[in-house]
């Protein structure tokens, strides 16, 4: 069985994960149906998207185009300008999709919140035209705007891509990384577009991973990993009280960890309005409060001989194994939301073979309810115990007085044997009666016997 933190290490470059963009060709390349062309364009750093414009500062006349590949067949993409903010609350969007008719329609929107309300013509700017095309798997919005002000010259705008469309108005976009980063400011007079800064979404991508890491090691890992010590480790009589702590200290961490990664989502779900993973958010809170309830189990648990042991038992065990249940299905869970490359996927399910993987059967429920050895027929289990001891005495493994009892166990071992051996093969005594008496007592009681271990002796 390996460290539970053997295979979180394995996980760590997560911290670095950020699934690349569409590859898209040069927007210097791209040839308008209609011959087109606009002396400013750009490489939008996300969804393959790109912008061409020509811009009159003195006019206040924007005539643009924008491509992009929608999510789907039926999708749609859209551009915005934000004229309050850098994201999409706010912003005055355009939009183009196949209408139902099955022709390209443009609609106009005033994005108050992250749900969309119907079309709208009361924009900050006023649009004097637009037409849209569909071919060769992009779509192709053309507009021609007049911004509110003459002698604009850098603009807040924000693009996006969905699969579907809802009537006339379009369905909620993926929250992709890609989507989220979709966002930057334009110079409309230098010709120039820069992406959103590092508190953008390369920031929120980063929170992401870093609360898909903590929450695969907390419930993906070190939970299971608890369980697994708790429950093949205890049936050594040498590993007792070391399993009992290793198992507590694995379970308390792992408790430590899962609250950080429950507290990280929560906050990505404050600043994601409008967008819920209703499922994953309701199995997150579902550990949180097991995993709290499990925690009292430490100041809870009744002494073994207590008339309550037994239900104390029923409730740690079912919370402790439905914590493992829940705690791994919302891992893939948040693997289908992160959409990480397929390799992070693989390297969690073979690293969590390594502490979860189940030895071959070792061990039967008593009549008591404790759990014990099941061993070979053929096998002395005095003989196993000792080997175990030895092993460990070697690796100083052993508490301090249990070594000393284990010490002086074996010198009376020793002691009893030779007693045993003298008794058996001394010669009569000179009243010749001791051979006899030694015979009966043999007869009637066996040989001596040395003590297997120090818990005979108590």
């Amino acid at each position: 069985m390996a460290s539970p933190l053997l295979p979180a290490l394995l996980l760590l470059s997560l911290f670095s994960l950020l699934p690349p963009s569409h590859p898209a060709p040069p927007c210097s390349s791209h040839q308008f149906s209609s011959n087109k062309t606009y002396p400013f364009c750009a490489d939008l750093p996300a969804l393959g998207a790109s912008l061409h414009w020509a811009y009159d500062p003195a006019q206040a006349a924007l005539s643009l185009s924008f491509v992009a590949p929608p999510a789907g067949p039926k999708g749609w993409i859209s551009w915005a300008i934000n004229p309050s903010g850098s994201g999409m609350r706010g912003s005055q969007a355009l939009a183009a999709f196949v209408g139902a008719g099955g022709g390209m329609t443009v609609k106009t929107f005033n994005v108050s919140d992250y749900a969309l309300a119907a079309p709208t013509d009361a924009l900050w700017f006023a649009v004097n035209e637009t037409v849209a095309e569909f071919g060769g798997g992009v779509m192709t919005l053309f507009a021609r705007l007049v911004l509110p002000e003459k002698g604009i010259a850098v603009v807040n705008h924000v693009w996006q891509v969905g699969s579907d469309v809802e009537g006339e108005t379009p369905l909620e976009h993926a929250s992709e990384p890609d989507n989220l980063m979709a966002k930057g400011r334009l110079d409309l007079v230098r010709g120039t577009a820069a992406s959103a800064g590092a508190g953008g979404g390369n920031g929120r991508s980063r929170k992401r991973n870093i609360h898909g890491l903590l929450n695969v090691i907390s419930w993906g890992f070190m939970f299971p990993a608890g369980i697994v010590i708790a429950r093949y480790l205890r049936v050594f009589p040498s590993a007792n009280p070391a399993w009992f702590y290793l198992h507590v200290s694995c379970q308390v961490s792992a408790y430590g960890i899962g609250v950080a990664g429950w507290g990280t989502g929560l906050k990505l779900g404050g600043e994601s309005k409008g967008i819920t993973h209703s499922f994953h958010r309701n199995i997150g809170i579902t550990l949180f409060a097991l995993a709290t309830l499990q925690m009292f189990a430490l100041v809870l648990r009744p002494e073994k001989d207590h008339k309550y042991r037994s239900y104390w038992n029923i409730y740690h065990h079912v919370i402790g194994y439905t914590i493992v249940a829940l705690g791994i299905t919302n891992v893939f869970k948040g693997f289908d939301i992160l959409k990480p490359q397929e390799k992070w996927r693989t390297t969690y399910i073979v690293s969590s073979g390594i502490p979860g993987r189940q030895p071959p059967r070792t061990e039967e429920i008593s009549d008591t309810g404790k759990t014990q050895m099941q061993l070979p027929p053929n096998l002395d289990p005095s003989v196993l115990h000792q080997l175990l001891n030895l092993t460990l005495e070697r690796l100083s493994l052993l508490p301090p007085d249990q070594q000393q009892q284990e010490e002086v166990l074996h010198q009376q071992n020793d002691d009893i044997a030779r007693s045993d051996r003298n008794s058996v093969t001394a010669p009569a005594a000179a009243n010749g009666g001791g051979s006899q008496d030694a015979d009966m007592k043999e007869q009637h009681h066996g040989p001596r016997k040395p003590y297997q271990n120090y818990s005979d002796r108590c």
